[in-house]
């Protein structure tokens, strides 16, 4: 099976995936990326093995790729399926329409938490409405990563048998468990290392950008202090609102408050092991793998319910807790009350955290993606062997 994949950009968590698949016996992978990586984002990571390319092109608005390159690059490799992931760049929507005409096998992958992203009324919101919504009728297939997702597609005017409920953003579980288990056994190595003399850790790890909640956040900590004196908060994360954020902590006289910057994708399971629940207090996030990342390293999560990831990885899970964005009073009651969980039920959490993780394992992923193209082809076949036996 020739498969081929158009993404954005090389991402530290779609290198193990797309590794998985191109180690895969019976498919050969192709990867094509629209840019070399965003102005925005300071990632630094190990590459997969696996066959990629950098099509050449232009970006404008600081993340929307033009290639046409992409077209002469398909004719070319003549794939048997061409995933794209979402169809918000001009490049995105070049490869519908290129596919369409090649009769390639389309299936768009999307991990668009519908309703929780506030979409404009505008003019320009409008048009991009009606431009999605005639793309929608293109695909073959679509993959979604979560119930969020598959609600999103199926608003769009997808039909739902089409959709794929398949957990592309995923891990590998095993090692992320391992290496968490690795770094809360050193743990107070690590924490003197930082310069960190608390008890327990408050970890988030994101981006430091308008969104995010962190104000909010800083505020929850600062009220969270006046009940438990030995907690830290480590912030994990680059962005524009340091300073911001910086200066909000010496107003409150917060001084167990971490910030360490952007680390390497690699690093970031150390941190990880060495703190006692992350906290997302996200406005506005899709699929964050941040929330995964946290379980599959034993940690109670808590968020808010403008996180995608919320009805897969925490309702019913009984893995976190999950508060109304922007209020501060609420995210520091939710803190509080995990940490000071009694051990034994601390201990059953991190179980229910690896178990919920273990189904987003990488090598899973891979396979049931696989599974998912090969039922696509098998009807093809048959529909052409169909057609091919009918009698007059």
């Amino acid at each position: 099976m020739r498969l081929a994949i158009l993404h954005p950009v090389a991402a530290p968590y779609r290198e193990k995936l797309f590794t998985a698949l191109a180690g895969t016996s019976g498919i050969d992978l192709k990867v094509y990326y629209c840019g070399s990586g965003q102005n925005y984002r300071d990632w630094s990571f190990v590459p997969g093995n696996y066959d990629r390319e950098i099509l050449p092109g232009c970006i404008f608005r600081k993340n929307f790729y033009f290639n046409p390159r992409l077209i002469q690059r398909l004719r070319r490799d003549r794939p048997d399926f061409l995933l794209v992931w979402g169809w918000s760049d001009p490049t995105a929507i070049l490869a519908f329409l290129t596919a369409r005409l090649m009769k390639i096998s389309l299936f768009m992958v999307t991990d668009s938490a519908f309703p929780i992203l506030q979409r404009g009324n505008n003019l320009q919101s409008r048009m991009i409405g009606i431009i999605k919504r005639c793309l929608i009728k293109l695909p073959q297939g679509f993959l979604a990563q979560g119930k969020l997702a598959r609600d999103y597609l199926i608003a769009m005017g997808a039909s739902p048998e089409r959709i794929k409920r398949v957990p592309i953003n995923c891990l590998e579980v095993e090692y992320w468990q391992a290496q968490a288990a690795i770094a809360r056994s050193g743990a107070q190595k690590i924490k003197a290392e930082l310069g960190i003399q608390e008890k327990q850790l408050i970890l988030y790890v994101g981006r430091l950008i308008p969104g995010k909640g962190l104000e909010t956040l800083i505020e929850a900590y600062a009220d969270l202090t006046q009940h438990l004196k030995k907690v830290g908060l480590l912030i994990v994360g680059g962005g524009g609102l340091q300073e911001v954020l910086e200066s909000q902590c010496r107003r409150l006289g917060l001084s167990q408050v971490v910030f360490l910057g952007s680390q390497s994708y690699e690093k970031l399971i150390k941190y990880y092991g060495i703190s006692d629940c992350l906290v997302l207090p996200t406005f506005s996030d899709q699929w964050p793998l941040v929330v995964l990342e946290a379980l599959a390293c034993g940690l109670p999560v808590v968020t808010t319910d403008r996180c995608g990831s919320v009805p897969d990885l925490i309702t019913a899970h009984d893995t976190g807790l999950v508060v109304k964005y922007g209020d501060s009073a609420s995210l520091a009651e939710a803190l509080f009350e995990i940490l000071t969980l009694p051990a034994n039920t601390l201990a059953v959490v991190r179980k229910r955290a690896y178990n919920v993780a273990a189904a987003y394992d990488v090598k899973q992923t891979a396979a049931r993606l696989i599974k998912v193209l090969q039922l696509q082809q098998d009807s093809k076949v048959s529909e052409k062997n169909d057609k091919t036996n009918v009698s007059f």
